[in-house]
């Protein structure tokens, strides 16, 4: 036995047809709106808003009084100078760090060989005249 549909293999619904047939009229007949698509002020409002966290401002901060005097060039650079300490100037000095102390048996005992051998090493290597 085989399924065979009643109406054939091209059957069709005549009320999705009566469906598409009225959906494709009501875009027919739709009126196109001259709305811009790009809108102005939304793109200078992201930009302010962008502007604004740059320059670490909440991004929705009111806008610069229009009455403020801008000026074309931006303010010169000033070169970064060092902090100056209270007691004068001080050299760099490296901090020294200690190593780790070893956790566990087996690396006491790798640190205490790492150590002895390192000062064998040292009292090995012939001294520079």
């Amino acid at each position: 036995m085989r399924f065979r549909p009643a109406g054939g293999l091209a059957a069709s619904n005549p009320r999705q047809e009566r469906a598409a047939a009225e959906a494709r009229s009501e875009v027919a007949k739709a009126k196109v709106v001259q709305e811009p698509i790009f809108d102005q002020g939304r793109h200078e409002e992201e930009i302010r808003r962008a502007e604004n966290r740059a320059a670490g401002l909440a991004p929705n901060a009111p806008p610069e009084q229009a009455g403020a005097p801008q000026s074309a060039a931006p303010a010169p650079v000033k070169a970064h100078e060092p902090p100056a300490h209270a007691n004068g100037d001080r050299t760099f000095q490296p901090i020294h760090v200690s190593e780790p102390t070893p956790k566990g048996l087996v690396n006491s005992l790798r640190a205490a060989a790492n150590k002895v051998i390192e000062k064998v090493q040292r009292f090995i290597r012939p001294s520079k005249r």
